[in-house]
């Protein structure tokens, strides 16, 4: 597979774009479309933003929250 993905890329060869395209890429996707299409293609690690990891963490609560959400007879009885 990456033998073909040089032949490819020596070629000229242009991958498709995307049907779908990550919110936080939307920006880059517009104004740098080879370079963003590339990097969903083949994407490499990234080291994770602080406000990525928060934001993680604060979907994980409410869905832990959520799930508690009827559990007992009070409102605030789940926390």
């Amino acid at each position: 597979r990456l033998l073909a993905e040089r032949a490819a890329r020596q070629r000229g060869t242009d991958a498709e774009a995307p049907t779908r395209v990550p919110a936080s890429r939307f920006k880059d996707y517009v104004s740098d479309f080879s370079g963003t299409l590339s990097s969903i293609v083949r994407p490499m690690p990234e080291r994770p933003y602080r406000q990525t990891r928060l934001g993680t963490l604060f979907h994980a609560w409410v869905e832990q929250r959520s799930e508690l959400v009827g559990v007992g007879s009070r409102v605030d009885e789940a926390l």
